[in-house]
C-alpha cells in the first residue's frame, strides 16, 4: 500500500493568545495509505478532518475527540482549543477519521486507552456509516517526551472494501444489459474495533444487513459494468448472497428481464484490502437463443488429386 503525506500545524496568533508559537502543541505528517463509486476513499489528498485523543502522562485525556481540520491554506492544519506543551512528560496520541470529512462516527463510542495505547471504537455500524474509516497511533511518540515537535500520524484503513463487476457474454453486438436492484444480502455490519500500532482487531461482529447499490449500471460485451464500492467489517467464513435484476435491451418494444442471483461461499476479508467479485451473464442466464461454435465437415478428396481429376478438355484462346 502506497503512502502519501498531509501535514498540519497549530494555528497560532501571538496577538490573541499571547504565548510563543513554540509552546503550542502541533501536528504533522498525517500519512494515509492509498486505498478505494459510493464510498469515498480517504487518501492523503482527500482527508480534510480527523479527531484526536490522548495527552501527557499527567493529563492523559487532554485531547478527547478534538477535531483537527485543514485551514484555507493547503497542508495547514488547525484545531480550536489550543493546548500547551509541558516539559518532561510522556505524550501519547491516537486519531481516527470517519470518511475524511467533518463527520464523527454517529453510531459508536470512541476511547483511547493511554496505558495500552489502544484506540477503541465500540458498536461501529459499518452498514449504516458506509465510510472509509481510518485510524492511527502517533508514530513519533518517543520524540515528544522533551521537545515540541509536530505529532505524526500514519492512518490505516480499518475496514475492507468490496465491489462487483458484471460482464456480458452475449456476443459482440450492442446488447446492453441494465443492472438494477443490486443487493448484497446479510453481511454482518456491526462490530467493536481495537486498534494499536501492533494490531487491528475486530470483535463481536454481528447484525446482518443488506448493502444496496445506489443506482442502475450497464454492462455490454465490450464494457463490463461495476457496482458501487462497499466497505465491510473484516471477517471470516462469509457467505455472500447477491441478487439483482438484469434487463436486456433486445431492440424490440418489450425487453427481456430476469432476476438473477449468486452465492459466494467461504470468503474472508482483511482490513486495508479490496476485493473485486466478477460474474458473467450468459445466454443461458437470460434464456436467449444462442449459437454454438460451427463445425465444418472435412472435404471428400475423391477426384481432388491430379491422378483422379476430371478432364477439363483442351484450353483455347478467347
Amino acid at each position: 500500500m502506497g503512502l502519501a503525506v498531509a501535514a498540519f500545524t497549530a494555528c497560532t496568533n501571538e496577538e490573541t493568545i499571547e504565548v510563543a508559537d513554540s509552546q503550542m502543541l502541533s501536528f504533522n505528517g498525517a500519512f494515509v495509505g492509498k486505498a478505494t463509486k459510493a464510498v469515498t476513499d480517504v487518501t492523503t489528498e482527500t482527508i480534510k478532518e480527523f479527531y484526536v485523543y490522548g495527552g501527557s502522562s499527567t493529563e492523559q485525556t487532554m485531547f478527547n475527540a478534538e477535531k483537527v481540520y485543514e485551514s484555507g491554506t493547503p497542508n495547514t492544519w488547525i484545531y480550536d482549543n489550543l493546548k500547551m506543551w509541558t516539559a518532561s512528560e510522556t505524550w501519547k496520541f491516537a486519531a481516527y477519521s470517519n470518511g475524511g470529512v467533518a463527520t464523527a462516527t454517529t453510531t459508536s463510542t470512541v476511547n483511547f486507552d493511554y496505558a495500552s495505547e489502544e484506540l477503541e471504537i465500540t458498536d461501529y455500524n459499518c452498514a449504516t456509516e458506509q465510510k472509509d474509516l481510518v485510524v492511527a497511533i502517533a508514530g513519533n511518540a518517543s520524540a515528544l517526551t522533551n521537545s515540541n515537535v509536530p505529532v505524526e500520524f500514519t492512518f490505516k484503513h480499518a475496514l475492507s472494501m468490496i465491489k462487483f463487476t458484471i460482464q456480458s457474454d452475449l456476443g459482440d453486438g450492442d446488447n446492453a444489459i441494465t443492472i438494477s436492484d443490486f443487493k448484497v444480502n446479510g453481511v454482518n455490519g456491526t462490530g467493536d474495533l481495537t486498534y494499536s500500532s501492533a494490531a487491528t482487531t475486530w470483535s463481536n461482529v454481528e447484525t446482518p444487513a443488506d448493502l444496496s447499490n445506489a443506482a442502475e449500471f450497464t454492462t455490454t460485451s465490450s464494457a463490463a459494468g461495476e457496482s458501487d464500492q462497499f466497505v465491510v467489517i473484516p471477517q471470516s467464513n462469509v457467505s455472500l448472497n447477491v441478487t439483482f435484476t438484469a434487463t436486456l435491451d433486445n431492440g424490440e418494444d418489450v425487453n427481456v428481464t430476469k432476476n438473477l442471483q449468486a452465492t459466494i461461499a467461504d470468503q474472508s476479508w482483511t482490513e486495508g484490502y479490496r476485493y473485486n467479485y466478477i460474474a458473467t451473464i450468459t445466454g443461458a442466464n437470460m434464456d436467449i437463443i444462442t449459437f454454438a461454435d460451427p463445425v465444418v465437415t472435412a472435404w471428400d478428396d475423391t477426384n481432388w488429386s491430379m491422378e483422379g481429376g476430371v478432364d477439363a478438355g483442351d484450353l483455347t484462346n478467347q
